[in-house]
């Protein structure tokens, strides 16, 4: 049965609409390279999820008679894979799990594009072509660990776990998770080292608060617990209007007064200009009471490289998967170890 692998496998995974009809295939090997999945291969005879760009990338178990063109390109391994390591698309065709096309998409592609895209798989919305879609989370942390933990030998599983101690988890938008990554991400990849933040924490208020707000709590984008800050991102769209400026304020205004949690509202200015960035992240280092490293010329191209990835999909929509090569290069990963 052909099998659908790397970033055609992410493109499946991140339309939310297939994904509910999707359902777990109880094997641990496929048989991507059987006769009748040769054939089927090589002249078409199974439909291809209208969201799949070209070329499509698929999995084989042993070498296939059939070669990579400019339709298919194909990735061997040999290796035995886990439980639940396949979702049924339906009876002719598989594809990898969210965890399974973590770490294929490891051996593929840099490090801070991997964290990025391990941050999008355990938060609650899915990039897409356009912009993005709010939805459920397909995976978390905690399944990810534990896949990463039953995949060893596989490719992509060295930098995988690398990636995975820097995700974040909960994030309600790509700009959120954005703010996160540059916030958090050693300086060596793009950051400023700050300590890693709950995401979306929900903050109860007391009776009287609930009372004069009508409301039992609220939601922190960005939340550090000990130190009582949190940064609230301050999207245009979102937060535009009279009403929602004077619900913003009041909302506040109440974490403040009833949790002691100072807020620092972040503008989506300030998130893309790197200059008034640097300005925001000396405030939040200064609440936290955490001193920042110095800006050097190496983590300012990484600052560069990693917003290069973070705001992409914001410019241009994709035409094309970038994944433009025959094989998956095992060297890959292994650098990141």
């Amino acid at each position: 049965m052909p099998c659908l692998s790397h970033i055609s496998a992410l493109e499946c995974l991140r339309n939310p609409w297939l994904y509910a009809t999707m359902e777990p295939v109880a094997t641990t090997a496929f048989y991507a390279t059987e006769p009748g999945g040769q054939r089927a291969l090589s002249q078409g005879e199974f439909a291809l999820p209208d969201c799949i760009s070209l070329p499509c990338h698929m999995l084989a178990n042993a070498p296939c008679t059939i070669h990579s063109t400019e339709t298919f390109i194909q990735h061997v391994s040999t290796r035995k894979y886990p439980e639940d390591s396949f979702l049924r698309i339906d009876r002719s065709l598989i594809c990898s799990t969210p965890e399974l096309c973590f770490i294929q998409m490891a051996s593929c592609i840099p490090i801070q594009e991997l964290i990025w895209l391990g941050c999008e798989l355990c938060s609650d919305y899915s990039i897409l072509n356009d912009g993005y879609i709010e939805r459920s989370r397909l995976s978390t942390k905690r399944k990810l660990e534990s896949y990463i933990n039953h995949a060893k030998g596989q490719y992509g599983v060295k930098a995988a776990r690398r990636a995975l101690r820097y995700l974040c988890e909960g994030a309600a938008s790509p700009s959120e998770a954005a703010l996160t990554m540059l916030a958090t991400l050693p300086p060596t990849l793009g950051g400023y080292a700050l300590p890693s933040p709950t995401l979306n924490a929900r903050v109860n208020l007391s009776k009287r608060a609930q009372a004069e707000t009508g409301n039992s709590c609220y939601k922190c984008d960005l939340l550090w617990p000990k130190a009582k800050l949190a940064l609230e991102y301050d999207s245009d769209s979102h937060h535009t209007g009279a009403l929602r400026i004077a619900e913003d304020a009041l909302r506040r205004n109440t974490l403040k007064s009833d949790k002691g949690i100072d807020v620092i509202v972040v503008t989506n200015r300030q998130l893309r200009d790197p200059a008034k960035f640097n300005y925001l992240m000396r405030q939040t280092a200064k609440a936290l009471h955490v001193k920042l490293k110095g800006r050097t010329a190496m983590s300012i191209g990484a600052e560069h490289d990693l917003r290069e990835i973070l705001f992409r999909h914001e410019r241009a929509p994709r035409q094309q998967n970038s994944l433009e090569f025959a094989e998956c290069d095992p060297e890959l990963a292994d650098q990141y170890s």
